[in-house]
């Protein structure tokens, strides 16, 4: 089991030390929070994270099935559609990922799903938005397509004019979806542009998504500054208050703690979950994100796959919740809710500006 207790991709922010005088410690444990929706009852959740693109398509159905139901037990959102996973799929706490071009989604996938992700600006490196693998998951005609086959994809669904159009869209997905919460998924680069017209579209939530090599320079600084302005964005329209899910190449509980106090309301663990996942000997090169979960899947070895997933995840996120638990305290309050930016310190003046963190001279 890894985790860095340490390291944190935003290190330029510090916690900062707690008040002084008398605090509270009568009350410890964190309460359930919730996301609340424009129609219906809000929907509850145990704790602040989710899981939100990880490659299903490296691993047979079954182990996706078993990793996916010891997310949710764990109470970690996860995103994922019925075509990755075998029959034995989790009920509770899942995320339909809905994306423009709605390969690989099914009526069952909306009619049962917790959350809606409606995906935009979601293409990965090379300009496509799906791999092969997953087309060849959900589709077997895609078995006959060649490997370097690039499926790209648009950034606002087909049906959808113009971007003040997209509360049609929205108010479709609550038609077909009554019970779950809407969010729209939208990339850090254009907020001043888009995030005006999807909060005018009236979604529960908005997933934050960067994308990016987390060993790029200044990329923590970044996100941060990016989940602080989100954030400010949010609660200064009408629609102050909805859930901001944070989907960043993080691992630590330093980072979850102050994506946290900058605004989110919830983080992915994507990254923690792939560098935790047992690969078989030998080990797998190094530089890939994926390659433990492609090396599992090319060996099907009983200890890569199935068996080992549900000892090794739950631990971690424990580990992780505990850690993070932690640092709330030692900032003098006792609940996530209560995480603020100014919890937060540095030493650069422009950081501190973008963040709302304690700027020390």
């Amino acid at each position: 089991m890894h985790l860095d207790t340490n390291r944190s991709l935003l290190g330029d922010l510090h916690l900062a030390p707690p008040p002084t005088g008398p605090r509270s410690t009568s009350d410890r444990e964190v309460p359930a929070s919730e996301v609340r929706r424009a129609h219906g009852p809000a929907i509850p959740l145990r704790c602040p994270l989710f899981a939100y693109d990880l490659p299903w398509a490296l691993l047979p159905p079954t182990t996706c099935a078993l990793l996916a139901r010891e997310l949710t037990e764990s109470a970690v959102v996860t995103s994922l559609l019925d075509l990755d996973v075998d029959e034995d799929r989790p009920a509770d706490l899942v995320m339909c990922p809905y994306r423009p071009e709605r390969y690989g989604v099914t009526i069952d996938d909306l009619s049962r799903a917790a959350f809606v992700d409606l995906r935009l600006n979601s293409e990965v490196g090379d300009g496509s938005v799906y791999t092969m693998d997953q087309l060849r998951r959900w589709d077997h005609r895609a078995d006959s397509l060649p490997d370097s086959t690039v499926i790209t994809g648009s950034r606002w669904p087909a049906d959808v004019a113009s971007p003040d159009k997209l509360g049609r869209k929205v108010e479709q997905l609550r038609t077909l979806a009554p019970q779950a919460a809407i969010f729209v998924a939208i990339s850090p680069f254009h907020l001043q542009q888009d995030l005006p017209n999807l909060l005018a579209a009236r979604p529960d939530g908005i997933v934050l998504r960067f994308d990016l090599d987390p060993t790029s320079p200044s990329v923590g600084n970044l996100i941060a500054a990016q989940t602080a302005a989100c954030r400010r964005m949010i609660d200064a329209s009408e629609a102050a208050g909805i859930a901001l899910w944070v989907s960043a190449p993080t691992t630590s509980p330093l980072d979850l703690v102050k994506l946290l106090a900058l605004g989110a309301s919830a983080v992915s663990i994507d990254y923690l979950v792939l560098h935790n996942w047992p690969a078989a000997d030998p080990a797998p090169a190094s530089g890939d994100p994926h390659a433990s979960y492609a090396h599992a899947s090319a060996l099907g070895h009983p200890s890569a796959g199935a068996a080992t997933a549900t000892r090794m995840i739950s631990p971690i996120i424990d580990t992780l919740l505990n850690e993070a638990l932690t640092y709330v305290h030692g900032l003098g309050v006792a609940h996530y809710s209560q995480l603020r930016p100014h919890m937060l310190a540095c030493i650069d003046p422009t950081l501190a500006k973008r963040t709302g963190a304690m700027l020390v001279e």
